[in-house]
């Protein structure tokens, strides 16, 4: 099954399925996603991923209704600061886009408003060429952004920000949290449910920099830290919003999330960037901790296990007679 990607923003969200398809190339950060026709065309009303802007028209030309049709995004520049710091490889962005999705996260990273259409591919059928349309933010140059310190700098323009400001932010944000509990100066805890089971959230602020921990409830018995430990090392290799990090003598693990907010405008999306993206981590990996951490698995299981994204797959219910009797062969050539 393909995994979704939900991208929602204040006029509403576009469903979306990891594509299958490539990158046509690397410049700038990118993802490509596959759409059905119908939700195509809701992206359009909706003026997602600049479509409007960039293909005129109210719709995508050639478009096969029966077919899922293949756009790759690619992120505004003006965002790419917020994974500056990041590895920016596709496939660690797409699963930390998942991951967000499934912990129901408002991330930038899910904005529709954040991305432009670079291409839209769609295979053709036998003997019937497919779709292959570029966009002018296909070839747009990147913004280096060691360049955004002078005049067209999106911060230069704020207060910076202090302690106490960051608190009084923190502070609003988290008030409306079911079971939210103040801990200390600058410091709070609040329960977060998921589909794979509770953990604690805690959100600081140590100076000007903003922190946020998802943190499973009970400790890891200490002869399976070991273990997690080293879950948590393979992890913040498949992720780049968030680290893990297990205590070595205490047993508590979790996801961790931190920015410094000092020369950056600090308002509550960008909060609930940092805590999105630190719950959505927890979210996503909980199951594989408890695994180990119970003992039901030990690390070399999940080394071993197979990606499902290279498990080899066809969707029955789109496919011809042709396409089934291809993709058998293709199974079974020697």
């Amino acid at each position: 099954m393909s995994e979704s990607i939900r991208f929602i923003g204040d006029f509403g969200a576009v469903e979306t399925t990891v594509s299958e398809l490539g990158l046509t190339n690397e410049v700038g950060i990118r993802v490509c996603v596959d759409l059905t026709a119908d939700t195509l065309q809701a992206a359009y009303d909706l003026e997602a991923f600049d479509l409007p802007a960039t293909i005129p028209g109210g719709d995508v030309p050639g478009v096969d209704p029966s077919k899922p049709i293949a756009v790759e995004l690619r992120l505004l520049d003006e965002f790419e600061i917020l994974l500056a710091a990041s590895s920016r490889e596709p496939g660690v962005l797409v699963g930390d886009m998942v991951g967000l999705t499934q912990a129901k996260a408002r991330h930038v990273l899910l904005d529709p408003g954040a991305w432009q259409v670079a291409t839209v591919r769609q295979q053709g059928k036998r003997r019937k060429p497919g779709l292959f349309l570029t966009t002018l933010h296909d070839s747009r140059p990147p913004t280096s952004l060691a360049e955004t310190n002078d005049e067209g700098d999106l911060n230069s323009a704020f207060d910076p920000v202090t302690h106490d400001s960051l608190a009084g932010l923190i502070a609003a944000f988290v008030s409306e949290e079911a079971g939210v509990e103040q801990m200390g100066d600058a410091n709070w805890r609040f329960p977060f449910v998921s589909e794979h089971g509770e953990f604690s959230v805690f959100v600081a602020a140590q100076d000007h920099v903003l922190i946020c921990a998802a943190t499973r409830i009970e400790a890891v018995p200490k002869h399976q830290i070991a273990q997690v430990r080293e879950l948590a090392a393979d992890l913040n290799g498949e992720i780049v919003t968030a680290s893990f990090d297990c205590d070595r003598i205490e047993g508590i693990v979790g996801a961790k999330a931190a920015l410094d907010t000092e020369d950056v405008f600090v308002d509550g999306v960008l909060i609930g960037n940092v805590i999105g993206a630190a719950v959505a981590a927890m979210a996503r990996f909980l199951p594989a901790i408890d695994a180990i951490a119970s003992g039901e698995l030990n690390i070399a299981d999940l080394r071993d296990a197979p990606d499902p994204s290279d498990i080899p797959a066809i969707n029955l219910e789109n496919a011809s007679p042709e396409d089934v009797e291809a993709f058998l062969a293709d199974q079974f050539d020697d």
